[in-house]
């Protein structure tokens, strides 16, 4: 990576989302890489593992089933966060009048981290928080955990707290939503440790 301090006085030329959405749009981008724009620096992301895969959809299927049509649920689609953040969480929970476009809104926002913890726990709250967003669940595939932020203030939130195997799910701008952590499907369909979590 590049040393900032050792340029100086010439500084990093970042984007803005502005920008990015140009470039992407000018086709600058090849169409197998997967992007994000995190403070104005491009991020490749990484590719899920099946892990990964298998709770985000069963989430967006859960949360799909519990809301009512005025919602819409997406997986893995660009969010605009901030003037120089264009994330893509792997769930979002919008209005469903904002479908036809890029949505700067939402009403809940998940993170499943399979190998991604530090980014999904250090990097994107403050940016989630800066945009408002009520609440920000990032799963954590490895620890069997979800870890629940609301309260957003400025660039951080303010309430931050682990629900495990005995918790339950209540995102605050969804009423009737509620997902038992242990219902999560931690481990594969058939697998002796996921008959065990019945």
């Amino acid at each position: 990576m590049l040393d900032a301090k050792a340029l100086q006085p010439e500084t990093v030329r970042l984007l803005n989302r502005d920008e990015f959405a140009r470039m992407a749009s000018a086709g600058v981008f090849d169409d197998d890489e997967h992007l994000e724009l995190l403070r104005g620096v491009l991020v490749t992301m990484t590719k899920q593992g099946e892990p990964h895969a298998r709770i985000t959809a069963w989430l967006g299927r859960a949360l799909d089933r519990a809301l009512a049509d005025s919602y819409e649920v997406r997986q893995h689609t660009s969010y605009s966060a901030t003037l120089d953040s264009v994330p893509e969480p792997d769930i979002q929970v919008i209005s469903r009048a904002l479908r036809r476009q890029l949505p700067r809104t939402a009403f809940l926002l998940v993170e499943v981290a399979e190998t991604t913890l530090r980014k999904d726990q250090i990097i994107k709250p403050p940016i989630y928080a800066e945009n408002r967003c009520p609440e920000y669940w990032v799963v954590d595939v490895v620890n069997q955990v979800v870890w629940v932020h609301t309260d957003p203030a400025k660039q951080r939130y303010r309430s931050i707290v682990k629900l495990g195997a005995s918790d339950v799910l209540r995102p605050r701008m969804l009423p009737g939503v509620e997902i038992a952590v242990s219902a999560i499907p931690w481990w594969p369909p058939g697998s002796k440790r996921a008959r065990r979590a019945r």
